[in-house]
């Protein structure tokens, strides 16, 4: 058998059904509001749009194994966290209902700013945050964490 040729052989065909399932499964997970009477329709439509292509980025990226400059794009690196466009979905929903805690805006505020930053739009200085503490961004991160469990739950109920 010529050793060279073995350098060159595909993935074994399980392991690619598994990273396609995993990508099927990704693109179908539902969108999560906080518990909103809103209709899709009312919903920030750029946003809703851009979700597909997040997740599609974020399964790129985790496949790549890359690695990110900054929080905003951290989201993008694995498909464990929600969205950006998806986190800016819900904390849409959650503030129509009531006042969000000071971190919640931040965090809110810092997704928006570069969202807008990534499609040329000018950010009204009174929302703009460039940065995010530590403790912030750890709840960030958590955030997202606790969207994407629940798009997994939704889905394992059957309520997508």
């Amino acid at each position: 058998m010529n050793h060279e040729l073995s350098l060159f052989e595909e993935e074994p065909r399980a392991k690619h059904n598994d990273k396609l399932r995993k990508l099927i499964e990704l693109m179908t997970l539902p969108i999560i509001t906080f518990r909103s009477p809103w209709p899709k329709e009312e919903l920030p439509q750029k946003p809703l749009g851009d979700i597909q292509m997040e997740r599609l980025i974020q399964q790129m990226n985790e496949l790549r194994k890359n690695r990110a400059d900054n929080p905003y794009d951290e989201l993008l690196m694995s498909t464990e966290y929600a969205t950006p466009s998806e986190m800016l979905i819900y904390l849409y929903t959650a503030s129509l209902e009531a006042p969000l805690a000071s971190e919640y805006v931040k965090i809110y505020c810092y997704i928006t700013t570069q969202y807008f930053k990534r499609k040329g739009i000018e950010v009204p200085n009174d929302i703009k945050v460039e940065e995010l503490d530590a403790w912030t961004k750890e709840e960030m991160f958590r955030l997202a964490r606790w969207i994407r469990n629940q798009q997994w739950k939704a889905t394992r109920r059957g309520k997508c």
